[in-house]
């Protein structure tokens, strides 16, 4: 998820296209209660929501020639929310990273929808993310989607309509936060990490979601994807899947996953185009270079895709003992690629 630390927050330079809608909405009155916020994973909507909320909540705001309305900054409501302690802003997000979010939470969000505002009024509660709502969670929160009490807006984030249920969709007004261009998203995190030289490789294996690559280099999640890589390599020159296995369990299992899936794409595009200037991870030049010598047929590579999916699916619902599923998936591509 996007992470953002307790200050007042305005939309990005690639945000405009998407708050320009909101604000026409809300200065014809046509803000719907129930809003969804989608787009890729990391181009900053869950920086985008709060910076909504902050408005909506907001008593004086200001106008900006380029954006148009921001929150004002000085105001009570403002102050309180620079301060993360604003008694009519609720932010529901999973108690833990990958599961789902509770019915028991939702129920807590309706009890807070309910209440008379403590401010001005008005009332927000952000769901983040959204598709992690299980059918009870959702079927919770849908009365409150139908019937809001009061001034208040219901902001959904995700990633995919699609993972929402249709009858939550159908109550929102959607909101769509396009991706930065490249230069964009470079001028994000060089101004972020001016001392780092590896910002062309951030950009391209985010895919563009500069928050996201944020992510990457603050949660040590690029030593997670180069022990990941390496690994791999190690499997098919003889060294034990159990001990690789054994170096991986610090790794999130989820986010093993999702790296192994988008190489795995990577290679299905490489060994069936010949093309490498396709390949979004082409840092990974000898764990490419590999799979491309050891001419492995794009059907077990798409099959292991679907073996990564459904272990993806299990994780979600339940806790599997990690060390054995790294075992396994090396052992699988071990014997993929004839090693």
């Amino acid at each position: 998820m996007d992470d953002v630390t307790h200050s007042l927050l305005y939309p990005l330079d690639w945000h405009k296209t998407a708050w320009s809608a909101l604000l026409e909405a809300l200065k014809k009155d046509h803000l719907a209660h129930g809003l969804l916020i989608y787009g890729h994973h990391g181009v900053g909507k869950m920086h985008f929501a709060k910076a909504l909320g902050y408005l909506l909540l907001c008593d004086q705001p200001q106008v900006d020639s380029v954006l148009g309305s921001l929150p004002c900054g000085q105001c009570n409501n403002c102050m309180l929310n620079k301060a993360g302690t604003h008694p009519d802003f609720l932010v529901v997000e999973p108690e833990e990273q990958g599961k789902a979010i509770k019915v028991d939470q939702v129920r807590e969000l309706n009890h807070f929808v309910s209440q008379t505002s403590q401010m001005s009024g008005k009332k927000v509660v952000i769901i983040e993310p959204a598709d992690a709502m299980n059918i009870n969670s959702s079927n919770a929160l849908l009365k409150t989607l139908e019937e809001p009490s009061g001034d208040t807006h219901l902001i959904l984030v995700v990633d995919s309509l699609s993972s929402l249920m249709a009858t939550i969709r159908s109550r929102c007004q959607y909101y769509e936060i396009l991706p930065p261009t490249k230069e964009q998203a470079s001028v994000f995190l060089r101004d972020l990490y001016p001392e780092r030289n590896d910002i062309d490789v951030l950009v391209k294996i985010s895919e563009q979601g500069p928050f996201y690559a944020k992510e990457l280099v603050e949660q040590g999640k690029l030593e997670w994807r180069s022990s990941l890589s390496q690994g791999l390599m190690d499997v098919c020159s003889g060294k034990s899947t159990v001990e690789i296995a054994e170096s991986w369990k610090s790794i999130d299992l989820l986010e093993a996953l999702h790296w192994l899936d988008i190489w795995i794409r990577d290679m299905i595009v490489m060994v069936m185009t010949q093309d490498k200037s396709r390949v979004k991870n082409a840092d990974l030049s000898d764990l490419m270079t590999m799979v491309e010598s050891r001419q492995v047929d794009p059907r077990f590579l798409h099959r292991y895709r679907e073996v990564l999916s459904e272990i993806e699916e299990a994780t979600i619902k339940s806790h599997p003992n990690k060390q054995l599923v790294y075992d396994r998936l090396l052992i699988d591509w071990k014997k993929m690629l004839g090693a």
